[in-house]
């Protein structure tokens, strides 16, 4: 018999319907949903958002005691004690990670960050969202570590252009590079003054003042429409990173067939379709659009079919669903 299995979480509200991590529970699974409860809509890290956090765990703590298996998948936000409940009880306790290994393992003096930490100890599998996220863990955790990736759908069809593009985009604010950003935009102004770079969820306090570069263009929040149609028309999305583990645009990007590319940072090449899609500095990306203005039509429409036959492989959430099932049953 399959064992019961409880999800438990939330939806970021800077997610839309179709991305986010909440999308690892399959539809019509037993699923404790923070945004239902009291507080669920509250601004992050309000009063009431704490309170409706705690009430997260509290309900997981005691619906999970009906289930064989607890898959927490923000245990960054919504743990403070169910983990030691359900232990007790004999339930076993996943945990998906997001965040790098200092939040769990580096110094803090807070009473709730410690009892957070405590909590790790009845956790029966940690699933890691890149391999960088792994050593810290396994050193601690020895084979109670998986690397399974976060998932994207593919349900979307956005027409994507058949020529070259003079529009780059970069997504994203959490573990971003502001000064390789700013280097390679200055290098782009002297090399390819016709490129346009589109920001979408940047700091923008990060980049103003009088040596900001002419050729950024910085978006406010887009609607699901606008958004994908600007990856959509993008030569490519670039990340300039300090830290990977899941990223949401890199997949966005490769659903739709899009080249994502990205400097060297260990981690990224789970994601990424191979080496060739990292990139060494400014200059080499510079190098890359060049090359990729000479590609041939026909060239373009093959790299967008490999590239979305690859994600559709790894990351499609089925995929992703069926993973965390085998896993809950080797338990």
């Amino acid at each position: 018999m399959p064992k019961r299995v409880l999800y438990s979480g939330f939806k970021w509200q800077k997610h839309d319907d179709q991305s986010g991590y909440q999308h690892v529970v399959p539809q019509g699974s037993a699923y404790v949903d923070g945004a239902k409860l009291l507080g669920g809509r509250a601004r992050f890290r309000s009063p009431l958002n704490r309170i409706n956090l705690f009430l997260t765990d509290l309900v997981t703590a005691i619906r999970g005691l009906s289930y064989d298996c607890v898959f927490i998948f923000y245990p960054e936000h919504s743990v403070y004690v169910s983990p030691f409940i359900l232990r007790l009880a004999g339930v076993k306790v996943i945990y998906a990670v997001h965040i790098d290994e200092t939040y769990w393992f580096g110094p803090s003096s807070s009473v709730v960050m410690k009892l957070k930490r405590w909590q790790t100890r009845f956790v029966s599998q940690f699933v890691v969202l890149s391999n960088v996220q792994a050593p810290p863990f396994r050193a601690r955790f020895k084979d109670r570590v998986t690397f399974i990736p976060h998932g994207i759908w593919h349900r979307r069809n956005v027409p994507l252009g058949a020529g070259p593009s003079s529009k780059i985009t970069i997504i994203g604010d959490s573990y971003r590079d502001y000064d390789l950003l700013i280097k390679t935009t200055k290098l782009f102004e002297d090399m390819h003054p016709e490129v346009e770079f589109h920001l979408v969820g940047i700091d923008k306090r990060r980049i103003d003042g009088g040596n900001a570069p002419r050729n950024i263009i910085v978006h406010a929040r887009l609607d699901s429409e606008d958004y994908y149609g600007l990856i959509a028309d993008s030569e490519f999305v670039f990340l300039p990173l300090t830290y990977a583990a899941a990223n949401n645009a890199l997949l966005e990007g490769l659903s739709l067939g899009v080249p994502v590319f990205s400097n060297d940072v260990e981690g990224v090449t789970d994601y990424l379709p191979s080496a060739a899609y990292v990139v060494s500095g400014p200059e080499d990306l510079a190098a890359v659009y060049a090359k990729r203005m000479t590609m041939s039509e026909a060239e373009r429409r093959a790299e967008q079919t490999e590239l979305k036959n690859y994600s559709r492989k790894h990351f499609d959430w089925e995929v992703i669903h069926e993973r965390i099932r085998a896993l809950c049953e080797a338990l």
